[in-house]
């Protein structure tokens, strides 16, 4: 054998070893992964976390009312680019449309025409909507976010609904308008990141009516106060977001491929150009990991877990020069756009069932108020200011922590959630 033949067989040979051993060091190395993922799990498990889909995602025993909501979502896909005109101009749904102060008057305009081409929503869409609340109802196991798009739609347009009776100075039509959109709202499922989030932005716009309605005067009668007042209850529980994070940990669990087998479907439903197993598997543990760390979080005293989320979401960053192929930034929930929703949820119950009890209180409105903790501000209470005998405004210095007084957005500016203050406003019938 010639030198050249030897040295040829012997680098083949090495390389062969090489790739051996490469392809033993990364299957060690995905064992090792799978294991740490497992033992991740179990202990999520075992302290009470469960994982289970029938826990996570209960169908409700007897009628479900989900067919009556789906025939109301075909119905409003028409008129898809209406309800986009209204939310792309103000957040605030519940605005009477033809008076929102703060917008512009071109703007207004096309809030207008947005709102106008609701008139093809049959007459009788409020009963029917009533008809489908009086039966407990889930979304489909398999559902898609045009789906939850169209949800959206239907809370939307029950809360245009609510603008409508505003402008007319209808008391009673008002209120039956806003209890109808907040016992909506209250069914809409927690199981996942978007439909919670979807859930919290309906609820903004519904104490948005009620701080509507009370800031022209339109008191609701001590009967639906104590109804209300009950609905509000689901929407304190922290447990919601942790539910939801469990719902997208399982989510990713199912997406994210463990072995070759997955790999090929997920490139075969997901994307066709994904990386392999070398990159995906590795970026699947760190999900889980995240993802149990912010599970876990999610369970800590108010201002103690938001700062925990946050310093999770600032972590999960990719940083400018990791691989496209990093798809933990994208993968791992936003818990801190979690659980700030659920914290404005708390704010806003405190705020409204304080405006309640001074609407029942007559007389003048007092100088000072006890109030609760604000959610976001440590060792503080919420803020109340008397503006007048019998007008003042209540709230909360909101996600940024920075009390702005209350102060409202330009005219023409869009409402910023993560930076404006919470407000409630009170004005008491002369």
């Amino acid at each position: 054998m010639s030198n050249t033949k030897w040295i040829g067989g012997g680098l083949l040979g090495a390389a062969v070893v090489v790739g051996v051993a490469s392809w033993g060091l990364l299957s060690y190395r995905l064992q090792r992964l799978a294991s740490e993922e497992q033992a991740i799990l179990e202990g999520l498990e075992r302290d009470g976390f469960s994982l289970d889909p029938s826990v996570l995602h209960p169908q409700p025993s007897g009628e479900n009312g989900a067919p009556e909501f789906e025939a109301l979502v075909a119905e409003l896909e028409p008129l898809d680019d209406a309800f986009h005109a209204v939310r792309a101009l103000s957040k605030r749904f519940t605005r009477p449309v033809k008076f929102a102060a703060e917008h512009s008057e071109a703007q207004r305009a096309e809030l207008v025409a947005g709102a106008e081409r609701f008139s093809s929503v049959p007459a009788d869409f409020e009963a029917r909507l009533d008809v489908a609340l009086a039966k407990p109802w889930t979304f489909p196991p398999d559902y898609t976010l045009p789906y939850l798009r169209g949800v959206m739609d239907l809370g939307a347009l029950a809360l245009v609904r609510v603008g409508t009776h505003l402008d007319r100075g209808d008391s009673q039509a008002t209120w039956d308008a806003i209890e109808r959109a907040l016992r909506f709202t209250a069914t809409l499922p927690q199981d996942y990141n978007t439909p919670y989030l979807v859930r919290g932005e309906l609820f903004r716009g519904v104490v948005e009516a009620m701080s509507a309605a009370l800031g022209q005067g339109l008191m609701p009668t001590p009967e639906r106060v104590e109804r209300l007042r009950a609905a509000f209850k689901g929407f304190v529980d922290p447990a919601g977001v942790t539910r939801a994070l469990r719902g997208d940990l399982t989510w990713v669990l199912d997406l994210l491929p463990q072995d070759a087998e997955g790999l090929q479907r997920y490139r075969a439903e997901v994307d066709p150009k994904a990386p392999g197993l070398q990159t995906l598997v590795p970026a699947r543990a760190r999900v889980v990991r995240l993802m149990d760390r912010a599970i876990r979080a999610s369970t800590l005293p108010p201002l103690e877990a938001l700062a925990a989320l946050r310093a999770i979401d600032a972590e999960k960053q990719p940083a400018d020069d990791q691989r496209r192929e990093d798809v933990v930034g994208v993968l791992v929930s936003p818990g801190t756009d979690l659980y700030e929703t659920h914290l404005a949820q708390v704010a806003r119950v405190h705020l409204i069932e304080a405006a309640f009890s001074l609407a029942a209180q007559g007389g003048e409105l007092p100088e000072t108020l006890e109030l609760p903790a604000d959610p976001f501000a440590a060792d503080a209470p919420l803020r109340w200011r008397r503006d007048a005998p019998r007008r003042g405004v209540l709230w909360s210095v909101g996600p940024d922590g920075e009390d702005d007084q209350a102060a409202r957005p330009d005219v023409g500016a869009q409402p910023d959630p993560a930076l404006d203050d919470l407000i409630v406003d009170v004005r008491l019938p002369e």
